[in-house]
């Protein structure tokens, strides 16, 4: 499998403090890889870096072989509070990035339908995200991101807002479309159960300054793809005691 994004020798200050140490680390295309540490350990200004809103101060971020210098569409960014429009239907905002790029109606009405029945919104085309439930607006937000089909989904603490029985549904959801689309996915994380349950593979980060301390391989460690996991699985129990126990020690 190929590098989709490569990172060699990062580190990042802010005003002298070192939020991220000499991470090396690649990206694998069609993965889904989750980066996991505690507040503060830099995991989400690693993901910025990837979507091109953050530059590190010394090392490369890149996407193939260019350096990722701003933004651009072959990346997406999904927050924890995703945003929309309230003034726009499920639909219309789904839309709306077709809309920004010009596609004709009917070829963006038909794209966002594809996406509405991807993610499991049809017969809520016509509702407004206030007439939505929290899971639902996660959903349309998801939805939006993929009618521009971007070669990269960048998530950050996406569920973390929600309940918790809506987050094990929306977990997976994300599965199964990860599965459907084969996208790269990088999500982020400070809980050590989704990460197990979503990762094909997690990069496990400790803070003072933010550095990788492990990867581990799941879909090896596990000998259960993410899609086929179950939490209940002993191997998977055995490694989150393990992981927690690496995230207790005095230097995370």
């Amino acid at each position: 499998m190929s590098a989709e994004v490569t990172i060699e020798s990062v580190s990042k200050s802010f005003n002298g403090f070192q939020a991220l140490q000499g991470i090396d680390l690649e990206i694998l295309t069609g993965e889904l890889h989750v980066l996991l540490g505690p507040s503060g350990c830099g995991k989400t200004t690693l993901l910025r870096m990837i979507a091109g809103f953050e530059f590190p101060t010394s090392g490369q971020v890149a996407r193939g072989d260019r350096p990722i210098t701003g933004p651009g569409a072959d990346r997406a960014l999904v927050f924890q509070e995703g945003t929309h429009f309230a003034w726009r239907t499920v639909i219309r905002n789904i839309e709306f990035g077709l809309e920004v790029q010009g596609l004709p109606k009917d070829e963006r009405m038909d794209v966002a339908q594809k996406y509405v029945d991807l993610v499991g919104l049809r017969e809520f085309e016509t509702y407004y995200p206030s007439q939505i439930s929290g899971g639902m607006k996660q959903k349309m937000v998801l939805a939006s991101v993929l009618a521009n089909d971007p070669a990269m989904l960048l998530m950050d603490e996406p569920f973390g807002a929600l309940d918790a029985q809506t987050r094990t549904y929306m977990q997976q959801e994300l599965l199964r479309i990860w599965k459907e689309t084969q996208k790269t996915v990088v999500f982020v994380t400070h809980s050590i159960r989704e990460a197990l349950l979503l990762g094909s593979r997690i990069s496990l980060f400790k803070t003072k300054p933010g550095e990788i301390v492990r990867v581990f391989d799941l879909d090896r460690d596990l000998r259960t793809p993410n899609v086929d996991r179950d939490s209940g699985d002993s191997r998977l129990v055995d490694l989150e005691a393990e992981i927690y126990k690496m995230m207790r020690q005095d230097e995370f």
